[in-house]
């Protein structure tokens, strides 16, 4: 069926996306992207004093944002139109803090998205999924999809002039799904990347600022392969600043002021155990993490064993420590934490190959246990510590 023949409405087109947002070729964008998941859709945004909504937002493995905008051939909307409408919905998705996200997607109560992904969707995602999707959003760096049963030639002119810009941290695209008539009333959908972003050459400035009167930064990039003759092409574009790292103090301050008394300081225990048993720690916007250091002077890796958030506390050991441990090992762990709590699905437990699926203790399930979850993650760090120091 041609452009304009198919009868499906672009509400069709977002359920269909949403039910297999595998369907889209996403790695025709991002190579490296394994596997492409659905947050939500008609996500509601905040537009210069106006809701906008985001037809359908994904989101791949490596915490890259999609949007996704459904238009049919048939609908006449102005080509401008079309292209500034997600242009706007990204930008104001830049500006939201992931927390602020994750209350739009209206995901299970005390759901991160991370959680959301592995427990409901069996997802796989990669160790520092949180850290990336962080970046990802602060730094503008989304996939932009115009999705349509038929592409007007203005769109792809627009489309090119808009990726030949250079310096922009995005990536767009558009697909044409096309729509076959199969045998026994079947549809047959092939999806067909018209354009995409092609990246001439690459230089990314990021300028992390923190504190309470840091507001902004500009990063300016000078691109010599595009404009030998007049000595590059200056472009400026401003990073979103990170948000405040994820404290002691901070967890016990914002759960505080969520009126969870009793679990801020069930959560204040927790740390200062970790603390004592002397694992090393690291903090991102949403999570305080301890764990392991690689042998190694300053490009020694951190191996994280166990994180804290405002949800509660879990433990997703990275897969190269899977893997450097091996299979029995990992098992020996996930037995360990669920003599504790419920860290792992029972069935799961001893399955070597289940390693998406951990759960998130809510910290009044661990009350009075804190000994316990030190000993037992004290144990693995170490084994964890001896495979790294190759013993």
């Amino acid at each position: 069926m041609h452009g304009g023949e198919s009868q499906h409405s672009e509400h069709f087109l977002q359920e269909l996306i949403s039910d297999c947002p595998s369907l889209l070729p996403v790695k025709d964008f991002l190579p490296s992207a394994a596997s492409v998941f659905s947050l939500a859709r008609e996500v509601q945004i905040d537009v210069g004093g106006q809701s906008g909504y985001i037809d359908n937002l994904l989101v791949t493995n490596e915490g890259w944002l999609v949007l996704v905008e459904t238009k049919l051939w048939r609908n006449p909307q102005s080509t401008r139109e079309v292209i500034a409408q997600i242009l706007q919905y990204g930008m104001a998705l830049s500006a939201l803090s992931i927390s602020e996200l994750e209350s739009k997607l209206r995901l299970p109560t005390g759901k991160t998205i991370a959680e959301y992904l592995t427990q409901e969707q069996g997802a796989n995602l990669i160790d520092d999924f949180d850290d990336a999707l962080e970046r990802h959003l602060r730094q503008g760096e989304l996939l932009y999809l115009i999705v349509s049963d038929g592409i007007r030639v203005s769109v792809q002119r627009i489309s090119h002039w808009l990726n030949e810009g250079g310096s922009a941290p995005f990536k767009f695209g558009l697909i044409e799904l096309r729509f076959f008539d199969a045998e026994n009333c079947k549809l047959l959908v092939v999806p067909r990347s018209l354009v995409k972003s092609r990246e001439i050459s690459r230089h990314v400035v990021v300028v992390d600022i923190r504190g309470p009167s840091a507001h902004g930064a500009t990063a300016t990039v000078r691109d010599l392969s595009r404009d030998q003759a007049s000595g590059g092409v200056l472009a400026q574009r401003v990073v979103r600043l990170a948000g405040p790292p994820m404290t002691k103090v901070r967890l016990f301050a914002e759960l505080t002021a969520k009126k969870r008394q009793a679990e801020a300081l069930i959560a204040t225990k927790l740390i200062e155990r970790m603390e004592a048993e002397q694992l090393h720690s690291r903090s991102t916007p949403g999570n305080l993490q301890f764990g392991v250091l690689s042998a190694g002077d300053d490009d020694a890796t951190f191996y994280a064993l166990i994180s804290f958030n405002l949800t509660g506390a879990w433990s997703h050991l990275p897969a190269n420590v899977i893997q450097a441990v091996g299979d029995e090992e990992f098992v020996a762990h996930k037995r360990r934490m669920n003599m504790v709590a419920g860290f792992y699905r029972p069935h799961e437990a001893t399955d070597a190959a289940k390693r998406s699926t951990d759960l998130v203790p809510a910290y009044l399930s661990l009350r009075g246990k804190e000994d316990e979850l030190a000993r037992a993650i004290g144990e693995t760090r170490e084994v964890v510590a001896r495979v790294l120091s190759g013993e």
